[in-house]
């Protein structure tokens, strides 16, 4: 299902190589390999490689690319750097081995720091193009068996991305920091880092969302072997302090005592039932009257007091047996049933780790779900009977699809 690859780069151009292909009788097999990706975030692998390896001595931090392709689909699911080498070790059979963190292309723009500037009047996909820029300068004519030489970047935006103009301004984070807290955080949307261009050249692309709706439904009994659920109330505020535009040249700023019956803040009484009294504030500058501020506070405590419920799941990924179905992908929205969980819902997957030994059983996690408190409330009160038992056996699939 996976070969996992590494590249060099010498004087002499890049040299590639097998580090791992199932039936290989040369040695080039290691005993684990795992990958993460995640929306927005840095793909991440785990690889234990044994000294019997031709590639034993050929692996080194922060220089050797490694490339984890899907053999059916020939796409390269995983390419990035070895981070570190985590461990040397030797077990007490005697049994040596070596365990590499790599990191996907995406952390190469955590190498540069942009500096203090202001853009103003630029557009989204121009701002992110003039950091990328200011990125590559950094590693102009360096040495040329430093592989960061040879990985320029670029941007690429599709139709529906985030539009609109600055400013954005840059204050000595690395360019990958600079990326999300301009653009992902403040206005929305997703960044990736896509297969290169043919050109060679790597592409982070940036739109309002990645992935499509699947038509495939996860059930149990079926593809969907465990799943389970939790909810993050961190950001809970039950009593808001909401403050207005400064007064003057002082530091104090507008309330709403004046049309509150002398409180200076609002409450949310379904959130103070469940969790108590937890005091915040929100400062709103662009507002200048009491009553407006009252509204706009009452309308965001109201979405802001919003439970973010997140999904893992353990699924059968039947592409890998054979099967027309669908594989599993972050970005991919697909309907998840599960009636002992009162769960019949199209979820989108924001994360997935694929063990390269079982490429069939990936673990993900399915969310960009939020409830109102007083929804969540309802659900969980609801008894959750015993699960029914699931199909987990893969030589009964592979029949099964065949």
């Amino acid at each position: 299902m996976y070969t996992v690859k590494i590249i060099n780069h010498t004087d002499d151009g890049d040299v590639e190589e097998i580090l791992h292909e199932f039936g290989n009788t040369e040695g080039r097999l290691v005993s684990a390999f795992s990958f993460t990706e995640a929306i927005s975030e840095i793909p991440s692998a785990s690889i234990t490689v044994l000294p019997q390896n031709p590639c034993w001595d050929k692996l080194y931090e922060k220089k050797t690319r490694v490339q984890i392709i899907n053999t059916n689909t020939n796409e390269a699911e995983f390419d990035g750097y070895i981070l570190q080498i985590q461990s040397v070790s030797m077990s007490e059979s005697g049994l040596f081995s070596k365990v590499l963190i790599c990191e996907g292309a995406l952390g190469w723009l955590c190498d540069s720091i942009q500096l203090y500037r202001i853009y103003a009047d630029i557009a989204p996909m121009d701002f992110l193009d003039r950091i990328l820029s200011l990125h590559n300068a950094n590693f102009e004519s360096q040495d040329p068996e430093d592989p960061k030489q040879n990985e320029w970047w670029k941007c690429f935006h599709k139709s529906g991305d985030k539009s609109g103009e600055g400013p954005f301004t840059t204050v000595y984070r690395n360019t990958l920091e600079e990326i999300k807290e301009n653009l992902t955080e403040n206005i929305g949307g997703e960044i990736m880092c896509g297969p290169r261009s043919d050109d060679g050249w790597n592409v982070i692309y940036y739109q309002e969302q990645f992935g499509s709706y699947k038509t495939q439904t996860v059930e149990l009994a079926k593809n969907l072997k465990t799943i389970s659920y939790g909810t993050d109330s961190t950001s809970v505020i039950t009593r808001l302090v909401p403050l207005g535009a400064k007064i003057g040249d002082t530091e104090q700023r507008l309330t709403i005592e004046d049309v509150n019956d002398g409180k200076a803040y609002i409450d949310d009484e379904n959130a103070i039932a469940s969790y108590g009294i937890v005091m915040g504030q929100q400062e709103f500058d662009d507002i200048t009257d009491a009553e407006e501020l009252k509204t706009y506070a009452t309308n965001w405590l109201q979405e802001n007091n919003r439970i973010k419920k997140t999904y893992q799941a353990q699924v059968l990924d039947l592409s890998v047996l054979g099967s027309e179905a669908d594989s599993f992908r972050v970005g991919n929205t697909y309907n998840f049933k599960c009636a002992p969980m009162g769960l019949d819902e199209d979820l989108r997957v924001i994360k997935r780790t694929v063990d390269g030994f079982k490429p069939y059983s990936p673990t993900i996690e399915i969310g960009d779900k939020t409830e109102k408190i007083t929804d969540l409330l309802t659900e969980t009160r609801k008894a959750i009977p015993a699960l029914p038992p699931t199909r987990t056996d893969v030589t009964e699939l592979l029949w099964s699809t065949r």
